[in-house]
């Protein structure tokens, strides 16, 4: 690990002890946890996402350019919707 490695924990507030999940995507620190243990995160216009049980590396969902959107800088999930902040260039 390093300075430029993030990484994406879990930590057991019984035993004091945290795991990694998932490595960060590079560039990213945003990312959402929705409902079924899915995490949600962005690089430039992609969407990705990462099930713990299922996957062993981040997953591109959607290009979300068809939609006008550039660069994706922050991610929120609410009552099954996912709300994006686009910055502009």
């Amino acid at each position: 690990m390093s300075d430029k490695d993030w990484y994406i924990k879990s930590y057991n507030t019984t035993t004091h002890k945290s795991r990694v999940i998932v490595k960060t995507l590079p560039g990213a620190e945003d990312f959402e946890l929705l409902n079924d243990g899915t995490l949600i995160m962005a690089s430039g216009n992609i969407l990705y996402k990462y099930t713990p049980e299922a996957d062993t590396e981040w997953k591109a969902v959607v290009d979300m350019s068809d939609y006008g959107i550039e660069k994706i800088t922050r991610i929120a999930a609410q009552k099954n919707r996912l709300l994006i902040v686009d910055q502009k260039s």
